[in-house]
């Protein structure tokens, strides 16, 4: 019951924050048109006009619902699966929420890499790359929970600033796994793309070492006649 009540939240989660970030994403498009273009659109009031950028939004919400309804079945498989592990784990030893959390987030990381290398979506090095980035993505987070428990601490032994202990921490941690996160996927796609020019380049080598023997060879023919 406790698994599947995981299950159950982990999905909603994982499916809101799908939501969230497309109905912020289409927000700010709508800001941006505004900005660029005047906020009223063809000479509408600013009821109709509200109601027709509020429609935009939410036509493009509706048009991420197969990746809502995959993110909500992600979630309640790796909900599922991590809450499992964490009660075989209790019965050996009590588990801190930050325990917990590091456990789901890590199952979810995984599983998610696991079903990008059995897709059959794009050749194998892509998703190969894809994976290693939600496995590092995982890792970070992780080790943000981590972080998390030293700064609560510090916080609440500080003593006049323990009253906002948990929004610090949160506003901390978050900037840390961000920047961390960013900071990651950055240097894995320039490492990504010196791989690519160093193969590129290789590739040009080869071709002009091949030109110049095509060509040594003719002028050795020319001579020779």
């Amino acid at each position: 019951m406790t698994s599947l009540n995981e299950a159950g939240k982990m999905g909603l989660m994982q499916a809101s924050g799908i939501v969230l970030v497309e109905f912020f994403s289409a927000t700010f498009e709508e800001i941006k048109d505004c900005y660029k273009n005047g906020y009223s659109i063809e000479d509408k009031s600013f009821f109709e006009t509200l109601k027709v950028r509020l429609l935009r939004i939410i036509n493009k919400i509706k048009a991420r619902y197969k990746d809502i309804g995959l993110a909500f079945i992600d979630g309640v498989i790796s909900g599922f699966l991590s809450n499992l592990v964490t009660t075989f784990i209790n019965a050996f030893m009590t588990t801190s929420k930050r325990l917990v959390r590091i456990l789901r987030e890590g199952m979810f990381s995984l599983f998610r890499a696991f079903k990008i290398l059995i897709s059959g979506d794009g050749n194998f090095e892509e998703r190969l790359e894809a994976a290693k980035k939600l496995i590092i993505t995982g890792g970070i987070i992780s080790v943000g929970v981590i972080v998390e428990e030293i700064i609560s601490k510090l916080i609440h032994s500080s003593g006049f600033l323990s009253p906002f202990a948990d929004m610090l921490t949160a506003i901390f941690v978050g900037a840390f796994s961000g920047i961390a996160v960013a900071c990651s996927m950055y240097w894995l796609d320039r490492k990504k793309e010196e791989k690519e020019f160093h193969n590129e380049l290789m590739k040009l080598s080869d071709d002009s070492i091949k030109e110049a023997e095509l060509a040594i060879a003719k002028a050795n023919e020319i001579l020779k006649k």
